[in-house]
């Protein structure tokens, strides 16, 4: 049995502090990772290169949020889940006053 609670643990934070997240499980074989992420009122979140052939797939826990993936807009709003591949770009933008709670998977070699 394993137990991650939201603000306990490793918690990685952008140099701006307009973004933080925390890391919740991985996966033994190392094909899976989740997080909790954190983006701030009026902030915008440009993630690393992931590992090539990777998916991602992000569920908005609270707030509303632009997601860019290889130059479309997504607007998600609280329970709506997205899910791509991350060998583009992307990038998540909060335009609004609220902070965004994510849940983000990683799975790689999909």
């Amino acid at each position: 049995m394993n137990l991650s609670r939201a603000g306990e643990g490793l918690r990685i934070v952008g140099d701006e502090n307009n973004w933080a997240i925390e890391p919740i499980f991985q996966n033994t074989n190392n094909d899976t990772e989740m997080y909790r992420a954190y983006l701030q009122p009026n902030s915008t979140y440009h993630p690393e290169k992931h590992h090539h052939n990777t998916t991602e797939i992000a569920t908005v826990m609270s707030g509303t949020i632009t997601i860019n993936v290889n130059g479309e807009a997504y607007i998600l709003s609280q329970y709506d889940t997205i899910s791509f591949s991350t060998d583009g770009t992307h990038s998540y933008a909060n335009h609004t006053n609220d902070v965004v709670v994510l849940h983000i998977i990683l799975k790689y070699g999909i």
